[in-house]
């Protein structure tokens, strides 16, 4: 869960390799309702064998807002979620392996913090989600000790073109880098909360899913590439994906995957 999020507030912040910029205004932002597009099912399968590596199964209650989210095959995960009035979301529990961990999420101005029902002295901070679903920070505290920051950056139409891991003293540890292909979210009317923290691999949050993904490390004070994933896809007639190829490559090893996405009928 490192990449959480928040609600409130309009920031832009210019990621530089030692500082943060933030300016702007507080801004009121809509609860995201997934009444619009409704993914109910994501199949990664092994493309040579054809294998099902996992399953994501998205179930909706009667008010159309996420149930449950059950991760089976190579991890096998259970999602409860619970909601205000509002829609808010405000509880979370997820069971991995016989083991259980209930989240709640409590809001203050234009943050957001997850708390687990273990005594652990973990939290994180979620900053700054707008109209347009832009991110621009997280911070995670150990004994009330900042240990991370995550500063997002943005290009004109609202897709995340950079995200930076800052050391506690705002020294930037090493970034992603992302392109973007033109196509619909299928993750775009969901929940932001839940989306944010269950999807993180997926990069839900940006206006359209990403071309490519290259990562670099800083080195002896050079930043290295590390790893790059690549996404190819097969969009329908609205510009859904139905599905993508994902090659993710590292080390000069490449691992390709596909990824199926269905839909509910509305």
């Amino acid at each position: 869960m490192r990449y959480l999020l928040s609600v409130l507030c309009v920031m832009i912040l210019i990621g530089c390799e030692d500082s943060l910029i933030e300016q702007g205004e507080p801004e009121e932002i809509l609860e995201s309702i997934d009444d619009a597009v409704r993914l109910s099912q994501i199949i990664i399968t092994d493309p040579d064998t054809d294998d099902v590596l996992t399953d994501i199964a998205i179930n909706y209650d009667q008010d159309s807002l996420i149930s449950t989210i059950l991760f089976t095959g190579l991890q096998n995960i259970t999602y409860e979620f619970n909601y205000a009035s509002n829609d808010r979301l405000t509880d979370i529990t997820r069971t991995e392996n016989g083991a259980t961990v209930a989240y709640s999420l409590s809001y203050d101005g234009d943050e957001v913090q997850l708390l687990d029902s273990t005594g652990s002295v973990e939290r994180t901070k979620l900053f700054s989600v707008d109209s347009q679903n832009r991110i621009f920070r997280t911070q995670t505290f150990e004994n009330d000790a900042l240990q991370q920051t995550i500063n997002y950056n943005y290009t004109s139409n609202f897709n995340v073109q950079r995200i930076n891991e800052l050391s506690a003293g705002n020294a930037i540890e090493r970034y992603q880098e992302l392109t973007y292909f033109f196509n619909n979210n299928p993750f775009r009317d969901m929940n932001d909360v839940l989306r944010f923290i269950v999807f993180e691999d997926f990069i839900p949050y940006t206006r359209y899913l990403p071309s490519t993904i290259n990562s670099f490390e800083s080195m002896g004070g050079t930043f290295t590439m590390s790893s790059s994933v690549q996404f190819v896809y097969s969009l329908s007639d609205d510009n859904f994906p139905g599905s993508r190829i994902v090659t993710r490559s590292q080390g000069g090893v490449d691992e390709v995957t596909v990824e199926t996405f269905i839909y509910t009928d509305n």
